[in-house]
């Protein structure tokens, strides 16, 4: 099990690092923004691991705007403290365009942790275009005598201390949603933070860990052939391909909903010319098919377009609801 672990892994990283510097630019017409922006290579930081859900998506679509824009776009993975470092990295760049960062809803969540942050996402931030959207799926080990989230819920309550859940770093929506979770079941389970997704998902695997939730795309292919069971859904509704999975909301829990949003932002000084063009070239490079196939693929929704500052607002009004609900309920995060 382990062996077949790492195999993959090394070849999701390996298509990663094909996928960013395969190939140069195609042939197709090419589009330019004011005064020629792009004129150099664009970085897209992503904050987490290689081979997870941010990664996976952001080469997929710098792939396709590289082809539209006539440069490289070069995905860098900027990994450390829950994503932090690489939103920091992008908050204090330069505006021009050339610097950006593709990120979850961890933007909105970690202001609700009550640790100090070095950057104000809502200032220093600004939303150039929301993506697509996957639900979080509460995943188990094969061995953990569990179905569905009441009977884990029992086992954990009958083995108290014993068990342990994985995610991808603190303040993660991942975190967030476990210990929300945890807060209105009496879930017993101790947190285990790792660097990126792909960590999570290999000591799951093993058996090292007993349970997560974790992002859809990359827990699929393992839930499908049995290496993996899925206990429920964190969507607002059963998922097409999974149609016997059951949400979370169907077992008592109304109120709770765990989707993760991917968006890309820029610099908040950055000119409204380059964050106009930006939003228009990644909305029509999300219309094509092919793209369009890959990312559904992998669980992936192409997210219903909304102007960056509508984007802003709403950001405004998840990150004060988070707020809220941490004090409400008193959460903690460790």
């Amino acid at each position: 099990m382990r062996k077949t672990a790492v195999l993959m892994q090394a070849f999701v990283l390996a298509v990663s690092v094909s996928i960013t510097v395969a190939g140069g630019v195609s042939a197709q017409a090419q589009v330019s923004g004011p005064k020629g922006y792009p004129s150099k290579p664009v970085r897209l930081i992503v904050p987490y691991a290689a081979g997870g859900g941010n990664d996976v998506l952001g080469r997929n679509v710098s792939q396709k705007l590289q082809e539209r824009m006539g440069q490289p776009w070069i995905v860098e993975n900027r990994v450390g403290g829950g994503g932090n470092i690489g939103t920091d990295a992008v908050a204090k760049s330069a505006p021009d365009g050339y610097t950006l960062l593709l990120t979850v809803n961890t933007l909105t969540m970690s202001p609700a942790l009550g640790e100090p942050l070095p950057y104000d996402a809502l200032k220093d931030l600004m939303p150039v275009a929301k993506l697509v959207t996957t639900p979080l799926v509460l995943i188990a080990h094969p061995r953990v005598p569990a179905a569905n989230l009441k009977e884990l819920v029992a086992h954990s309550r009958a083995n108290p201390g014993k068990l342990f859940y994985a995610t991808p770093g603190t303040g993660t929506p991942h975190h967030f949603d476990m210990e929300w979770l945890k807060s209105i079941t009496g879930l017993d389970a101790t947190h285990v933070p790792y660097k990126g997704a792909p960590q999570v998902l290999t000591d799951i695997l093993e058996g090292r860990v007993q349970f997560a939730f974790h992002a859809l795309n990359s827990a699929l292919p393992h839930i499908r052939a049995g290496r993996l069971r899925a206990l429920a859904t964190g969507g607002k509704q059963r998922l097409s391909y999974l149609k016997e999975l059951p949400t979370i909301k169907e077992a008592g829990l109304s109120d709770f909903d765990s989707d993760i949003w991917y968006a890309i932002f820029a610099p908040a000084a950055t000119s409204k010319e380059i964050v106009n063009f930006l939003h228009v070239e990644m909305r029509r490079v999300l219309e094509n098919q092919d793209l369009r196939k890959t990312l559904a693929g992998l669980g992936f929704e192409i997210a219903e377009e909304i102007s960056s500052q509508a984007f802003l607002s709403e950001m405004v009004a998840e990150t004060n609801r988070w707020k809220k609900l941490v004090s409400d309920k008193g959460l903690k995060f460790n």
